[in-house]
């Protein structure tokens, strides 16, 4: 017949692999369904964020047409000065003759 009495190696590979089952980690939570409110103030935020980065992109291209058109005017700037120099020179240089 057999006994009813549990033999020991029995009880301790039932008490180790309770033990290892309660160890590990419960399951993630799912994730919790998003509100159409909370939809809303995202779509607003990113509406604002894209509106705010359009008038950045903006303010560069002007910027950059700035330097460009400064870049042109400054050498135009030095060519004119270069030219009155010139003239100015020739002046005294022609003063300096009737001089003579």
């Amino acid at each position: 017949m057999f006994s009813l009495r549990p033999s020991l190696p029995l009880l301790s590979l039932v008490s180790v692999t309770g033990l290892v089952a309660c160890a590990s980690a419960p399951p993630p939570p799912p994730p919790k369904p998003i509100s159409g409110i909370l939809m809303q103030q995202e779509s607003a935020t990113l509406a604002q964020l894209s509106q705010r980065y359009i008038e950045g992109e903006k303010l560069v291209r002007q910027g950059e047409a700035a330097v460009k058109e400064g870049q042109t005017r400054q050498a135009e700037g030095e060519r004119m000065i270069a030219e009155g120099r010139r003239i100015m020179q020739e002046s005294e240089q022609g003063y300096g003759k009737l001089k003579k």
